[in-house]
């Protein structure tokens, strides 16, 4: 009794050891990804999000980075189960009875071609769903930072329709990921049942004994992979989440350095020779045939009204886009030829819009320049 009461406890105490330090190493792997995926985003996409929308980045940095919290739990664990599993099965199947082989294809069912048959859905979907709770985020979003221009349109009722019809997209993908998994789940029953009444018969062929052991055998095999199902789904979720996790965070720079840089030139002076820009083709031209000079030393303002191009002007300077003809020279080289990070160390940029992040100002500011020190922080 004693022995077993210590084997009770230490179960109880190795399960909790077991969740502890898995959960604690998912929650660190969870952090390292959104860490690399702003760092890759923040390089990608320095001078703004460009043709991709806020909603859309914070749907891959917040839903798909945690659509990849059950890949050790819920899939790799399940997934070694069924191959820990499936030699043993096969052994004592054999050793019982011959005939109770024919379990195996279905067992196969539940713990193979069910999960499969799920991942493929389930891959399927998460990207139309994605792509749906994207465009929710991006509608809410839209709609809270132009409130005060809705309210003195009267616009409510039209972005409210338009949230509402957003939002019957994501509940519809997901309704459609529920009746599929749900009929799978069903079709797993079915066939562990069967598996179990086509043992007990095959079993009573061959005596009672073999049935009773046939019967609390495959019970537990099957209530083994009974999981294998939802591992699939969410396999298949993972595998679309990290898709377009990569995708967004290896994206690359807009601007890339050249292969072999210039040096950075002793001037300071600025010029603009000829130069037109658009953000995508298709799109008008923010400008043609620019020509600007911008002495050393000398103070410019740059005036107009919104849309005009004047922060455009200071990202074509700073190399978070690149023009589609003419040169911009820094001295007198072409700032193409230039690294990013050398040609940014030399101008100091004042954007609009300001972000702080929920840390010291000391930690604000060595985002600038993480090898700063304090004198000149």
């Amino acid at each position: 009794m004693p022995a077993l009461q210590m084997a009770g406890v230490a179960r109880v105490v190795l399960r909790y050891l077991e969740r502890l330090v898995t959960h604690d190493a998912m929650f660190r792997a969870l952090g390292g990804v959104r860490v690399w995926f702003f760092t890759g985003l923040a390089h990608s996409a320095a001078g703004g999000l460009g043709m991709r929308r806020a909603g859309d980045a914070l749907a891959r940095l917040v839903n798909d980075v945690e659509a990849l919290d059950g890949l050790y739990l819920r899939i790799i664990v399940p997934g070694l189960s069924v191959l820990m599993l499936l030699p043993i099965l096969l052994v004592m199947l054999y050793h019982e009875s011959a005939w109770a082989l024919l379990v195996l294809p279905l067992f196969l069912g539940v713990a193979v071609v069910l999960p499969w048959r799920a991942a493929m859905l389930a891959g399927d979907n998460a990207t139309r769903a994605s792509l749906a709770m994207a465009g929710l985020r991006n509608a809410a979003l839209d709609a809270l930072s132009g409130l005060r221009e809705v309210k003195i349109f009267a616009a409510e009722g039209r972005m409210l329709a338009m949230v509402q019809a957003r939002e019957s997209a994501v509940l519809g993908a997901q309704r459609e990921l529920a009746q599929r998994v749900s009929r799978l789940n069903v079709t797993g029953f079915l066939l562990a049942q069967t598996g179990i009444l086509l043992a007990l018969l095959i079993g009573f062929i061959s005596g009672p004994l073999a049935a009773v052991v046939a019967v609390f055998v495959l019970t537990a095999a099957f209530e083994a992979v009974s999981a294998m199902p939802r591992a699939g789904v969410l396999l298949g979720q993972s595998q679309a989440a990290a898709a377009r996790v990569v995708e967004a965070a290896e994206a690359g720079p807009a601007v890339a350095d050249p292969a072999r840089a210039l040096p950075m030139p002793a001037s300071h002076a600025v010029s603009f020779e000829h130069v037109s820009f658009r953000y995508a083709e298709g799109l008008p031209f923010v400008f043609e045939n620019l020509s600007l000079q911008l002495p050393a030393g000398s103070r410019t303002a740059i005036l107009g009204p919104s849309g005009a191009g004047k922060s455009t002007i200071a990202a074509l300077l700073l190399k978070l886009a690149a023009p589609q003809s003419g040169k911009i020279k820094l001295g007198a080289v072409d700032v193409a030829a230039l690294p990013a990070e050398a040609v940014r160390s030399k101008i100091a940029y004042l954007s609009q819009s300001t972000h702080l992040f929920a840390d010291s100002i000391r930690n604000n500011l060595l985002l600038g320049d993480p090898l700063a020190d304090e004198g000149q922080l």
